[in-house]
C-alpha cells in the first residue's frame, strides 16, 4: 500500500492537488505503522485508514459546530482521499443482507441478543463496514 501512496503523492506534487496533505497523513501513519515493530498485513492497514476516517469525521464535526465550515470541508475532502486507500465499504444494503443470515443462523429472536450478532457481524464484515453502521441496521432488524 505504501508504494501506491507514494505514487499517489508523485501525481498529486505533478498536478499541485489539494490532495497532498491527506496523501502525506496517509504515508506518515503507514510509516509509523511499518517501524512500530508490529506485524504489519493489509488489515492492520485498513483499520489504521478506518481510524485516520474517524478522527477527520470527528474534527469536520467540531468544525461545523464551531462555524468554520472551510475547515470542515477540508477534512471531508481528506476523508475521501483516504476512502480511495480502502476496499470498497458495503452499502446499508449490502449490510442488512449479512445480518440477515447472521441472526438466522445465531437463531436471534430479540434485542438482548444484539451482541451475539454485533461479535459475529464484525469480525465477518471486518475492514468492509464501520461498527457504527452495522449497529444502526442491526438495531432497526432487532426492534
Amino acid at each position: 500500500m505504501l508504494e501506491k501512496v507514494n505514487e499517489a503523492i508523485k501525481v498529486a506534487m505533478k498536478e499541485k492537488s489539494s490532495n497532498l496533505e491527506a496523501l502525506r497523513a496517509i504515508k506518515s501513519e503507514l510509516m509509523i505503522l511499518e517501524t512500530s515493530g508490529k506485524n504489519v498485513d493489509t488489515d492492520l492497514q485498513n483499520q489504521t485508514l478506518q481510524k485516520m476516517i474517524k478522527q477527520r469525521t470527528d474534527a469536520a464535526n467540531i468544525y461545523e459546530n464551531a462555524g468554520e465550515f472551510e475547515r470542515a470541508n477540508q477534512e471531508k475532502a481528506q476523508i475521501e482521499v483516504i476512502k480511495g486507500f480502502l476496499p470498497k465499504q458495503l452499502t446499508q444494503e449490502e449490510i442488512k443482507e449479512q445480518l440477515l443470515t447472521i441472526i438466522s443462523e445465531l437463531n436471534v429472536t430479540s434485542i438482548s441478543e444484539k451482541g451475539k450478532v454485533m461479535g459475529v457481524a464484525t469480525k465477518k464484515m471486518k475492514g468492509l463496514a464501520n461498527g457504527n453502521d452495522i449497529m444502526n441496521v442491526l438495531a432497526t432488524l432487532l426492534k
